[in-house]
């Protein structure tokens, strides 16, 4: 019986150009991914990220939007979305910080969470003064 997945054999006749050359050391495959140096950032270059990312969340005006304001409070973001903030803080900066739930209700404001990636980053030896 035939797979579902496998294509349908030919046969061709073998020429000079059938043959395939061996991987090169400078060939890339799907196991052999490069790995980028970790970014640094600066203190303001991370609170400006924060304020971006608080802006694509708040569901309020714009102009109520900055780093003191509560997330709750003031820029109605709910739980969800607060934990939509705590992932994309962790991808953008590139760190991975658990439990996730906890964190999530200890982020009060913009500040907090600016901080709090800053002092990660500075854990991780990627702050730059």
């Amino acid at each position: 019986m035939r797979s579902l997945f496998a294509a349908p054999m030919r046969v061709a006749a073998i020429s000079p150009r059938a043959f395939v050359a061996p991987l090169s050391p400078f060939t890339r495959t799907l196991y052999q991914k490069t790995i980028a140096p970790p970014k640094h950032y600066t203190k303001a270059e991370v609170d400006e990220k924060v304020l971006d990312m608080l802006f694509d969340y708040a569901k309020v005006a714009q102009e109520k939007v900055n780093l003191e304001a509560n997330l709750v409070r003031d820029l109605s973001i709910d739980r969800l979305d607060r934990f939509g903030l705590y992932w994309d803080l962790q991808t953008e900066f590139d760190f991975f910080q658990l439990p996730a739930r906890t964190r999530t209700r200890d982020l009060q404001s913009g500040r907090e969470a600016a901080d709090w990636v800053a002092s990660i980053l500075e854990e991780e030896q990627r702050l730059r003064v």
